[in-house]
């Protein structure tokens, strides 16, 4: 039986909806494509680069920034303290988020003071009629969440789909020709290859019963997207393994679902659609500089995605 109070991460996920809206995140693709594109001018005179570093890590991270409303003088420190607090463990791991927890709550604090048009000033002035607005420490934990979800995994879904359309490059090309077809596009590739490889373990509350599996209470289930998107009974085994970017009515799970659907799933389609057409349109002779198979993966974990992925592609000037 549910109990009638929600408990406070439900009632916390209500709130931060009210703000977090798809037409206040379609708002920002001008910005976001001009993010992408000023990432693209950076590389186009090189004729090589990693592309996670120059391109699928920069992108998510100064979306964030712009989203949170972090400003300009403040982004090299936030960007720095971000993508340390977000690589392996380790003593600067650690410190890291401690800056960076700092940082968003003073950041909580000034946008308190002066709200502006960003989502955290949103979110400042968030008001539940029972309990009031959010309290600063749910708003500071509300602005870290978003950081690490908003960047990890958005930084895999760029990077697998650049692995899966220059190990496709027919699909690439397709998308070339009909970029009508990225928004398809993207749910596919995020069935084809998802970012996140296993989900934290839930534990059943009662015995059931999930795909003819008996789970006794108390027992571990991990969802795999991975698996869940060759899954799909109503598609044929051989075409689960394909990827076909014009795949109407793509089906996955890789923004979770029901209650524990993705509230950034909106911004997360946005940066890849506006981020891989970017690429493609701006370099369309990019190929990766190693061999396939050699291009290094982040270790088995609840992440999945490369750690680097070396390109070329014809060096071409900067767009003026």
């Amino acid at each position: 039986m549910l109990n009638a109070d929600p408990p406070d991460h439900t009632r916390l996920r209500g709130l931060v909806a009210a703000a977090f809206t798809r037409p206040r995140i379609e708002a920002l693709r001008p910005r976001v494509a001009e993010i992408a594109e000023s990432l693209a001018d950076a590389m186009a005179p090189l004729g090589t680069a990693d592309l996670v570093r120059s391109f699928t890590g920069p992108l998510p991270v100064q979306v964030i920034s712009e989203l949170l409303g972090v400003p300009e003088d403040g982004r090299a420190s936030f960007r720095a303290w971000t993508s340390q607090a977000l690589g392996s463990t380790s003593e600067k791991q650690r410190e890291a988020f401690v800056e960076l927890n700092g940082y968003l709550a003073e950041l909580v604090s000034e946008k308190q003071r002066s709200p502006g048009d960003h989502l955290l000033s949103a979110l400042t002035a968030v008001y539940d009629q029972r309990e009031g607005r959010l309290s600063k420490a749910e708003l500071v934990g509300t602005a870290n969440l978003l950081v690490v979800a908003g960047h990890d995994t958005t930084v895999n879904l760029l990077g697998n789909a650049m692995v899966a359309l220059l190990r496709h490059p027919e699909q690439a090309r397709r998308l070339r020709e009909r970029p009508e077809l990225l928004p398809g596009a993207v749910e596919e590739l995020l069935r084809f290859d998802p970012p996140v490889e296993f989900t934290p373990m839930r534990y059943a509350a009662e015995e059931i019963t999930l795909g003819g599996a008996r789970i006794p209470r108390g027992g571990a289930v991990v969802v795999a997207p991975t698996s869940v998107g060759r899954a799909d009974p109503a598609m044929t085994e051989r075409d689960r393994d394909v990827l076909d970017v014009s795949r109407p009515a793509v089906r996955h799970l890789s923004f979770g679902h029901g209650i524990h659907h993705c509230l950034g799933a909106p911004l997360a389609r946005l940066e890849a659609e506006v981020g891989l057409g970017t690429l493609l349109r701006r370099f369309p002779d990019l190929t990766t500089a190693v061999p396939p198979a050699d291009i290094p993966l982040i270790p088995v974990g609840l992440m999945r995605g490369p750690v680097s992925l070396p390109v070329t592609y014809t060096p071409v000037p900067a767009t003026p």
